[in-house]
């Protein structure tokens, strides 16, 4: 019994009848394990012979040890591999397939034979074709056959080619300046030299020579570019320049074939001599100016504004606040959204108080580039407190009370109007609050609105029925 032969037949003849070890009693009987089965036959003349059969099974799975070698630079597809190692010189196949999972439809006879002791499959001979610099990570499972009895095991291993083979990127945060120096390069009189930096993967050229701040020193600015750049360096001779000239902002890089064909005299290494830039996002944080009434939150919202917002940004912010109260002063780590910035402030004076948040915006760990902080103003606005004042009129004179004497009691900030029902359900403010008729009236009600911080309380008042032309009065109203 094998991997391939899951059952055998075992047959028995001439005889009429026959008795099996496994109980069943036709000539030929079907097994499928390993063991000792054993036949008894009779013919007609009730004579007996007996027969023994010896089956074996083999069916354990093959043994192999998968290495896996990622792709180098400079040559990525020549380079990496995926080596099999096997427990034995022969009787061995195998058959590989791209995923986690084996999706091939090989068996011990049609799977690739086995070169020795060990095979080596070359990245160029991957199923799907070779890896190559900036291509993703890729897994491969092969499956190893024993020929001998047809069974296999699976294994799985993970390619990873190299991200560029240009060079390895130096962070830098968005805006930060680099310089550039001279170092090697000939700049004796009638030779030139400048700096090239290009997109990496584009070919883009963002910059061109950058500013020289000193003897042979350059310095270019980030400013604007995310991503990763190359900083090549062309020095040649003013009198026999490179026919690739001139080199331009927005302009694109030559190829390789562009320089290898060119005319002039310049160094050949122009292309590949590098240093190349991998320039961190900031984020640029934005905060429109609030305002609340003392008591509120201050729901400021806080975004990135960035022309591609940054994943992961952060901000951190400090306040200062006057004589308003509530405030935590200051957080750290806060994320960009909706009510960033939400903390209830209480403003205990008569008059607003601006609160002022500064707020500097961080890209992600670990660099945690600093974008340049802003100023939030959040106005925190009193809210008006109603002191109930003493109303009381005789009948004569309550056609035409003048409210506004009043005021002053009510409340010292804010605008007053009078109403004859609740404001807020609501109930129009009287037209002249210098003459208003509560002879009829079931409510009085004063509303107080403080830069839209709202107050309103029902103010009772009493009418004395008493003629104020008879009646000694204090002359209020």
């Amino acid at each position: 019994i094998t991997c391939d032969v899951t059952t055998i037949d075992l047959t028995a003849s001439g005889g009429t009848t026959y008795a099996w070890s496994t109980t069943e009693t036709t000539p030929t009987i079907t097994v499928n394990a390993a063991g000792t089965y054993t036949v008894t036959v009779t013919d007609g003349n009730m004579c007996t012979d007996v027969a023994t059969a010896t089956i074996t099974q083999n069916t354990t799975a093959p043994t192999a040890t998968l290495t896996p070698a990622d792709p180098t630079c400079p040559d990525v597809t020549g380079t990496g591999s995926i080596t099999i190692d096997y427990t034995a010189a022969t009787g061995f196949a195998y058959d590989i397939v791209q995923g986690a999972t084996y999706t091939g439809t090989a068996t011990a006879a049609t799977a690739t034979a086995q070169g020795g002791i060990q095979d080596v499959i070359a990245n160029a001979a991957l199923p799907g074709g070779a890896l190559a610099a900036g291509g993703a990570a890729t897994d491969y499972t092969i499956r190893v056959f024993d020929t001998a009895n047809g069974c296999f095991v699976d294994n799985t291993v993970t390619l990873t080619p190299p991200a560029s083979c240009t060079c390895t990127p130096s962070d830098i945060c968005e805006g930060g300046d680099v310089t550039a120096t001279t170092t090697g390069y000939t700049t004796d009189a009638g030779y030139a030299l400048i700096f090239v930096i290009a997109d990496a993967t584009t070919g883009e050229i963002v910059n061109v020579s950058g500013d020289e701040v000193g003897d042979g020193i350059y310095m270019f600015s980030t400013a604007g570019l995310s991503g990763v750049y190359n900083v090549h360096s062309l020095s040649y001779d003013t009198a026999d320049p490179p026919s690739f000239l001139p080199l331009a902002v927005s302009g694109t890089m030559p190829d390789a074939a562009t320089v290898a064909g060119a005319t002039g005299c310049f160094n050949a290494d122009f292309l590949t001599d590098i240093n190349c830039l991998n320039v961190l996002p900031v984020p640029v944080a934005s905060a429109a100016p609030v305002t609340i009434c003392s008591g509120e939150a201050t729901a400021l919202d806080v975004t990135d504004i960035a022309t591609t917002p940054v994943a992961g940004g952060t901000f951190n912010w400090t306040a200062t606040y006057g004589a308003v109260t509530g405030g935590a002063g200051t957080a750290t780590g806060v994320s960009f959204g909706t009510a960033a910035i939400n903390e209830t402030l209480i403003n205990p004076t008569a008059a607003p108080i601006d609160v002022v948040y500064t707020i500097t915006p961080f890209g992600p760990a670990p660099n945690n580039c600093e974008g340049t902080p802003i100023m939030a103003t959040v106005t925190v606005n009193p809210s008006p407190v109603i002191t109930v004042p003493t109303i009381e009129v005789c009948s004569t004179n309550a056609t035409a009370v003048d409210l506004t004497a009043f005021n002053a009691t009510v409340s010292g900030i804010g605008t007053i109007t009078w109403h004859l029902g609740q404001p807020s359900l609501p109930t129009a403010a009287v037209a002249d609050d210098t003459s208003v008729d509560l002879s009829a009236a079931t409510e009085l009600w004063v509303q107080v609105d403080a830069g839209g911080c709202i107050a309103e309380m029902q103010i009772p008042f009493t009418i004395l029925n008493v003629n104020c032309g008879t009646f000694p009065w204090d002359g209020s109203n």
